[in-house]
């Protein structure tokens, strides 16, 4: 039977909770840019001093746009990974960018990687089991925020506001990844949760009564 797309979440919301990651630290469905069309951060997770994009994909999903997804989430933030179902473990093998992925065999057990099995809580960053992405990008991290939260960032960087796309390329020309780091970090901590993650929560805190 294949997975759906709430098995996979629940599966690892419930591991990144088992392991200490509280719930405001745990973001859903975030657009990598103002427009949903630029795509979406299936989970974001967010820690003191990185942010960790994993991207999703259950049983029913399709994977023919997956390599440009994870190109997207190397640029947004500082690590990611792929976890999927085990029905597409023959596609994955034969493209070029299977690096830490992770094959949900039982979402409510255990998750595995390509050729080892893998503990629950070694999808987690202190375990280094996620991939670094190595290019991680300014514009691409600050794209990740709403405008008014772009403009509370350019307040706190003592840079003069103007529209997002060019408060976005005032970030690239004079910050620095670590001093925006933290501000999208905690921009992303205050934002009020989308009716789409209010729904999530309340679904999964009723499968877990």
């Amino acid at each position: 039977m294949k997975s759906k797309e709430f098995d996979i979440r629940s599966g690892v919301v419930r591991q990144l909770l088992s392991e200490g990651i509280v719930r405001g630290d745990i973001r859903h469905e975030i657009t990598l840019d103002t427009s949903s069309s630029g795509g979406r951060g299936d989970i974001i997770v967010l820690q003191d001093r990185e942010i960790i994009g994993i991207e999703l994909k259950s049983g029913s999903d399709i994977l023919d746009n997956a390599e440009k997804q994870m190109a997207d989430y190397r640029l947004s933030f500082d690590r990611v990974g792929l976890i999927c179902d085990k029905i597409h473990e023959e596609k994955i093998r034969r493209v070029s960018w299977m690096y830490r992925i992770f094959y949900c065999h039982d979402t409510r057990a255990t998750v595995q990687t390509y050729g080892a099995g893998w503990e629950p809580a070694k999808i987690l960053p202190k375990y280094s089991a996620l991939y670094e992405s190595g290019g991680t990008n300014i514009p691409y991290m600050a794209s990740l925020l709403w405008k008014k939260e772009i403009d509370g960032v350019m307040h706190k960087l003592d840079m003069k506001t103007g529209t997002r796309c060019r408060s976005i390329n005032r970030l690239k020309e004079d910050a620095r990844l670590s001093e925006l780091r933290p501000l999208v970090i905690s921009a992303l901590r205050s934002r009020v949760l989308s009716k789409w993650e209010q729904s999530f929560w309340t679904k999964f805190d009723k499968e877990a009564a």
